[in-house]
């Protein structure tokens, strides 16, 4: 049950992990750096327009008669995540009105010390000339004309520019805008969390592999030295050491068998160490067991890969025996037994995996 809730758990992590990379990959699209403007109209109004009309009323202008005079209010900022700098202009950045342009000015700036200079470059067009304008900053501009205006910008004036949108006067957020809005902050939340997450299971699941693959060795090395074992056992009349050092020799003179002056082979030659405590293996001819031996949990020739353990129990787990194959001998008789266990300790306890005689 444990088990099968991990795996589960693990699946909904990865999907997670799969989404929220997803996600990042989504904000970091839109995080790139680019120059844009927006123009929001914050007035736009006939100045002339009254409930009746007067009758012989004339307004004239310039001394020419009007019947309409429009104010447009536009505050242009720079929404983008670049500076425009001067060296962006090309000419007088200016957007066209579709309406006579009676005159235009600046009537705020963020920061105070913008400047920023308006000028009429034709009867319908109002340009700002070059000028350092940062992310975040704005300036205002008031218009007055003779008709309706209808905005149009030219895009090829800046350089790289990306987009200028036009836009009515801020409004407070409709249901669907808001809700837009707070999917954005949770999207940009699960997508931190989702990342936070995929980087504590690599964290967490890193070591435990290279644990089970250690582990793994560990397994393979305890098949090693059951064969060693098997191999003693052919050349010693069937019988098994009582220690990893007994030579054939001294099993087979155990039992009263006459042993050939070759018979000089054991499962391992000693280097160093104590067979109950955990030995080194040494380079030697009369090993059964190969010299690249090695602890797999600690992969040095001086930390101990195999020993003898005279109980019949499971090896007890400690600092100094773990990655150790331990060679139990059974029916001890002497400098020989009838028969054997094979365990081996892990990074934190003994393995369940235990080797046998006939087996």
């Amino acid at each position: 049950m444990m088990r099968a809730i991990i795996r589960i758990s693990k699946s909904l992590s990865l999907l997670v992990g799969v989404i929220g990379i997803v996600l990042a990959l989504f904000f970091f699209a839109k995080s790139r750096k680019f120059k844009a403007l927006t123009a929001t109209i914050e007035a736009s109004a006939s100045v002339l327009e009254v409930p009746e009309p007067v009758p012989e009323l004339t307004i004239l202008y310039r001394g020419k008669e009007i019947e309409e005079l429009y104010v447009l209010v536009l505050k242009i900022r720079n929404t983008g995540n670049l500076d425009i700098t001067p060296k962006d202009f090309f000419g007088t950045f200016h957007f066209n009105t579709n309406a006579s342009v009676v005159d235009a000015k600046i009537i705020e700036t963020y920061p105070d010390n913008l400047g920023v200079a308006l000028e009429v470059v034709g009867p319908e067009k109002v340009g700002f000339t070059k000028s350092l304008f940062k992310v975040g900053e704005w300036f205002k501009v008031k218009v007055t004309l003779l008709s309706a205006p209808q905005l149009d910008f030219s895009m090829n004036r800046i350089a790289d520019l990306k987009r200028i949108v036009v836009v009515e006067s801020a409004k407070p957020r409709t249901f669907p805008a808001l809700l837009k809005y707070i999917l954005q902050i949770i999207g940009g939340g699960l997508a931190a969390l989702s990342i936070f997450i995929v980087a504590v299971n690599v964290i967490l699941t890193v070591p435990a592999s290279r644990t089970r693959a250690k582990e793994a060795s560990l397994k393979s090395n305890m098949h090693t030295v059951q064969l060693a074992v098997e191999d003693f056992s052919t050349m010693a009349e069937g019988l098994y050491p009582a220690t990893i050092n007994a030579t054939v020799a001294e099993v087979l003179r155990a039992q009263g068998h006459a042993a050939p002056p070759s018979a000089t082979l054991s499962i391992v030659e000693v280097g160093a160490g104590d067979p109950a405590t955990g030995v080194q293996i040494a380079e030697s001819e009369n090993s059964l067991l190969p010299s690249s031996f090695r602890n797999p949990l600690y992969g040095e020739r001086s930390k101990p890969a195999l020993g003898t353990w005279t109980e019949r129990r499971v090896p007890q787990w400690s600092e100094e025996t773990v990655g150790i194959v331990w060679y139990v001998p059974i029916g001890v008789k002497g400098k020989s037994a009838a028969g054997y266990m094979i365990y081996g300790v892990g990074a934190k306890q003994a393995l369940s995996l235990v080797l046998t005689s006939g087996n």
